[in-house]
């Protein structure tokens, strides 16, 4: 089944990431296709990442999982995350944390420009508007917000 994943009020399917899979390459890819699977009830799949960092996205996460699946949480939550602990064990799913990865491969994929990261950007702003740029960054369906420091 294709992971969908919404991203400001839109659902797009998310290709296959590199690694293997069963022995079938992928490549790595982001900028997500239109994807027509509707949002609700969206297909469940095995394994789900849950990269928000907000309690939002780990309840959909969650739905988006199916009994004996797996969900990787790629978030750090601020405050504390509320969850119904008796839903995961009844549908036996297996939770894994992954804070960081490995930085060299990722830097590199970065800096041959095998990613594209533009699509993840939602706002840039100066220093001096930090405080901006902080709100930005708690609206809802906002991912990343930059802040330019250079003089």
């Amino acid at each position: 089944l294709p992971l969908c994943v919404e991203r400001s009020g839109t659902w797009v399917q998310a290709p296959p990431i590199s690694g293997r899979s069963n022995g079938a390459e992928y490549k790595l890819r982001l900028g997500f296709p239109p994807c027509s699977l509707p949002p609700a009830p969206f297909p469940l799949a095995d394994i789900v990442v849950e990269c928000t960092g907000n309690p939002e996205g780990f309840a959909i996460a969650r739905q988006a999982l199916r009994p004996r699946g797996t969900l990787v949480l790629k978030s750090t939550y601020a405050g504390n995350l509320s969850l119904d602990a008796s839903s995961l064990v009844v549908d036996e799913i297996t939770l894994i944390g992954s804070r960081c990865g490995p930085f060299p491969p990722a830097l590199e994929l970065l800096a041959n420009a095998k990613v594209d990261v533009e699509p993840l950007i939602n706002a840039h702003y100066p220093l001096s508007q930090g405080l901006s740029a902080f709100e930005e960054a708690q609206r809802r369906g906002v991912l990343k917000v930059l802040l330019d420091i250079s003089p």
